[in-house]
């Protein structure tokens, strides 16, 4: 009975350990996200997308 308690411990410390992983990772996707989403506004008004004279195509 102490080996399954023992057991699920560990268990549970290596879930935590892949719960706090999966966290960090979505915090990290979330910051690519606006990045890629920032990135994209600046493109939208780049000046590749006006016209010579300055306004917007």
């Amino acid at each position: 009975m102490e080996d399954l308690i023992k057991a699920l411990s560990a268990h549970a410390a290596a879930t935590q350990g892949l719960a706090n992983e999966v966290c960090a990772l979505a915090q990290q996707t979330q910051a690519l996200i606006l990045a890629l989403a920032e990135q994209e506004l600046d493109e939208v008004s780049s000046p590749a997308c006006h016209y010579l004279d300055g306004t917007p195509r």
